[in-house]
């Protein structure tokens, strides 16, 4: 299962989850972790969402750990990875930010499960106190945009890296020696020519020793 996919997962299997206390665990977990001492009614979307991605194996350096949405939205936006729509349509495992008040800055998150035409429907911690699912249209003027987690393509091994043991990986699939689930092949065909051949592994080894970004 690639990240994501594996991050969505675990986010959906806590959909109905809510306070008073079915939230501590996410709260009690970021304090441990962080050494904060936040109570037990602190807002917990921010955590929410490191919890999920902690739970999920995702590096820090994909999703960091944040208790405060804007700090998390001006993370990834110096990293060049936030973006707004409609210059840009969000993708499953993206982060959907939003701003409430028109202030300029993030005020909740959740995470982008699926987009169908002008809607997506998202996960979100302590969204009326639980976690929810829910569908929102991207033209809604609360949405002030997307984080992009920068999930390594090529990484067919689902170590959160690209290395040269992905690249034989794919290289020993497209001889016939493995077989690739279909996840992995999407993650594999890095040419994006519908075919998992030797040219997608040398595509992954020139990423895994710096050659290529």
């Amino acid at each position: 299962m690639m990240l994501h996919n594996k991050m969505l997962s675990i986010a959906a299997k806590e959909v109905g989850v809510k306070e008073p206390t079915g939230e501590d665990k996410y709260i009690k977990w970021y304090n441990s972790v962080y050494k904060t001492g936040f109570n037990m009614s602190t807002p917990w979307c921010c955590i929410f969402v490191s919890w999920v991605a902690a739970q999920a194996g995702v590096p820090t350096t994909i999703i960091k750990h944040f208790a405060s949405c804007t700090q998390m939205t001006n993370w990834f936006s110096g990293q060049g990875l936030f973006k707004k729509y409609p210059a840009y349509t969000p993708k499953p495992g993206d982060l959907i930010m939003y701003d409430w008040d028109k202030s300029g800055d993030s005020d909740h998150v959740g995470f982008v499960e699926s987009v169908n035409g002008k809607n997506v429907t998202t996960i979100e911690g302590n969204y009326s106190d639980s976690v929810k699912r829910r569908t929102v249209n991207l033209s809604t003027t609360t949405i002030r945009g997307f984080c992009l987690p920068d999930f390594p393509i090529g990484d067919i091994n689902n170590d959160g890296k690209v290395t040269a043991d992905d690249a034989m990986t794919v290289l020993n699939a497209s001889v016939g020696k493995i077989n690739l689930s279909a996840a992995q092949k999407k993650e594999a065909d890095v040419n994006n020519d519908g075919k998992i051949n030797a040219s997608d592994a040398l595509d992954i080894l020139h990423k895994a020793t710096g050659k290529v970004k």
